[in-house]
Order: structure tokens, then sequence, then C-alpha cells
């Protein structure tokens, strides 16, 4: 009787653990496919340096709003590896889109957008956009804390 009650024991304490494997590598497979999906690579691939612009994706109306929540959900990930991807946004048809994307890489704050920025507003006709991404690009294009912070301090100490 107790050799049966530790084998069921073993048993159920595998299948548990078989459960609970399959449950988190679809997890891990489902969150790498989003990662994909939103332009993004795995963690465990280097990003690659960014090239020319991909073409910009044609949207009917109706996908406005998922695209709308791509691009959100690309800037909230403050992360430089999506830069490329807001940036093919940059030049589709709807100035929504554009408008959506101009923000989320001004929210991602890496200079790393402003050769993105400057390339986009040099193809744009209109002048109202075309001045609103070279403000965005000389925003991002400033000094950061870090930079701006050690040059305070020297100057503080020469003053008498």
């Amino acid at each position: 009787m107790k050799n049966r009650a530790l084998i069921l024991c073993v048993l159920l304490v595998g299948l548990g653990a078989t459960v609970l494997f399959v449950i988190r590598r679809q997890e891990r497979q489902a969150s790498v496919g989003l990662t994909i999906q939103a332009g993004l690579k795995p963690e465990n691939t280097p990003p690659k340096p960014p090239i020319a612009f991909l073409p910009p994706p044609k949207l009917a109306q109706t996908q406005i709003p998922v695209s709308l929540d791509a691009i959100q959900s690309l800037a909230a990930t403050y992360d430089s590896r999506s830069i490329p991807a807001l940036a093919r946004y940059l030049e589709n048809d709807s100035r929504e889109i554009r408008e959506a994307a101009l923000a989320g890489l001004v929210q991602l704050g890496h200079r790393d957008a402003v050769p993105y920025l400057q390339s986009a507003a040099a193809k744009t006709n209109d002048d109202q956009e075309r001045l609103d991404l070279l403000k965005a690009a000389d925003f991002l294009a400033l000094p950061s804390w870090r930079e701006h912070r050690p040059k305070l301090k020297d100057a503080s100490k020469s003053q008498p």
C-alpha cells in the first residue's frame, strides 16, 4: 500500500511538472511571437544596426486603431531596438499614424532616432510636419543630464 501511494505521488508530481513546463513554454513562445510581431527581436539575438527604411505598411482605415496600439506598445518598451520599427510608421499614409510614431520616438528619448526623424523630414511635403520632425530631432539631440552634469560641476569649482 505504501509503495502504491509513493508511486502515485511521484506520478502526480511528474504530471504537474510536465503541465507547468508546457504552459511556460507556450507563454514564452507567445511572448516571442508578440515581440517579433511588434518589430522587436528576442533578447538572445544582438540588434542589427539600422539600415534604410522599409516601405511603410499600407493600412485600411479599420486597421488604424490596431496600428496605434502597436505604436504605443513599442514606445512603452523604452528600448532603442524598437526605433526602426517605430520609424517605419513615419512614412505611413495616415497623418494620425505618423503623429503617433513621432510621439512614440520622442517618448523613447533615444538619440538613435535622430537620423530617422531627419530622413522623414526630408521626404515630407507638409511644412508643419517637417517642422515637427526637425524639432523632435533637435530635442533628442540635446545632451542628457548625465552628459551635462560634469560640466556643471567643473563650472562651479572654477567660480570663486
